[in-house]
Order: structure tokens, then C-alpha cells, then sequence
């Protein structure tokens, strides 16, 4: 099994500025952090206040390809 290793960073320029529009996105992506930390998709996951950030998951390849792709929209 392939343990992989991604960094992210989320670009300022796109986060909303409407307070509540924030919190849902905010709140859409930990739930679906938590979902997968659940589940045992993804093994870590944080990120910093500079909105970097980092996830490990194990999985083959064509899971683990299968499995980011779902975060393009984030």
C-alpha cells in the first residue's frame, strides 16, 4: 500500500468576505475532512493559519488519484 503525501494552499483571493458565505465553506470542507479521517481515507490532515496545508492517506495509486480529485473544488 502507497502511502501519499500532499501540500495545498488556499489562495486569500477566493475566500469570501460575506461572514456567513465563509463559515459554510469553512464548514463544508472540516466535514468532509472529518468524514474521511472517519472512515480511514485520510490518516492526517491540517493546516496553518497562511492557509497551507498538508493530508496524508494510504490507498493504491488509482484510489488515492481517485480520492484527491474530489477536492478540486476546494
Amino acid at each position: 500500500m502507497t502511502r501519499y503525501y500532499s501540500s495545498w494552499h488556499i489562495n486569500p483571493a477566493l475566500i469570501p468576505t460575506n461572514p456567513e458565505e465563509r463559515m459554510k465553506l469553512w464548514h463544508t470542507l472540516l466535514e468532509r475532512v472529518k468524514a474521511e479521517m472517519k472512515m480511514g481515507a485520510l490518516t492526517e490532515w491540517g493546516i496553518s493559519p497562511s492557509f497551507n496545508g498538508y493530508s496524508i492517506r494510504d490507498g493504491d495509486e488509482k484510489g488515492i488519484m481517485a480520492a484527491t480529485s474530489n477536492w478540486t473544488p476546494f
